[in-house]
C-alpha cells in the first residue's frame, strides 16, 4: 500500500494509477477505499478500462446494481474493451457464465492480461469450473506446463 500511495502522489493526474490502486484495495478487502480510488480513476481518465475497474469495485463492495450500466458504458465507447477485466467485473456480480465467455474471448484475442489467469485472486470463484482448466491449458499455465518451466 505504501508503494501505491507513493505512485498516486507522484502521478496525481493519471487516472489509471488510481484505478489500478482500486483493484489492489478490493483484493485486499478494503472495499470503501477501492470505490473511492476507482471513482477518482474515472474522474481523471474516463476510459473503458477505468469504467470496468470501477464496475469491479462496486461489484465487490456489494453495489451490484451499478456494475452493468458501467460495463455497458465501457462497451459503447467505441474503443477496445479488455475482455479479461470485463470478466472480473462479471464475476463481481456472480455471473460466472458471462465471465467464462469473456475469458475465452481474452484468450482468443491474446489479451496481455491472461498472464494473470492462474493466480489472479479475482478469479477464485471459477477455479473449480471445468472450463477454467481448459483456459489454463490453452495459455500454457496449467500444472503440467508450469512444472516444465525452468526455474
Amino acid at each position: 500500500r505504501e508503494w501505491v500511495d507513493k505512485k498516486m502522489q507522484q502521478h496525481p493526474d493519471v487516472g489509471l494509477v488510481f484505478s489500478g490502486a482500486g483493484v489492489g484495495a478490493y483484493i485486499a478487502g478494503d472495499h470503501r477505499r477501492a470505490v473511492q480510488l476507482a471513482e477518482r480513476g474515472v474522474e481523471l481518465d474516463g476510459s473503458p478500462v477505468a469504467l470496468i475497474m470501477l464496475a469491479q469495485a462496486y461489484g465487490y463492495a456489494g453495489e451490484k446494481e451499478k456494475v452493468l450500466p458501467l460495463l455497458e458504458k465501457a462497451a459503447s465507447a467505441g474503443t477496445y474493451v479488455c475482455p479479461y477485466e470485463s470478466a472480473a467485473a462479471y464475476l463481481s456480480i456472480d455471473d460466472t457464465e458471462r465471465a467464462m465467455g469473456l475469458l475465452d474471448e481474452a484468450v482468443a484475442k491474446r489479451s496481455n492480461c491472461v498472464i494473470f489467469l492462474r493466480n489472479d485472486p479475482r478469479l477464485k470463484p471459477i477455479r473449480q469450473h471445468p472450463h477454467y482448466q481448459v483456459l489454463l491449458h490453452r495459455v500454457g499455465l496449467d500444472d503440467l506446463a508450469v512444472a516444465s518451466y525452468r526455474k
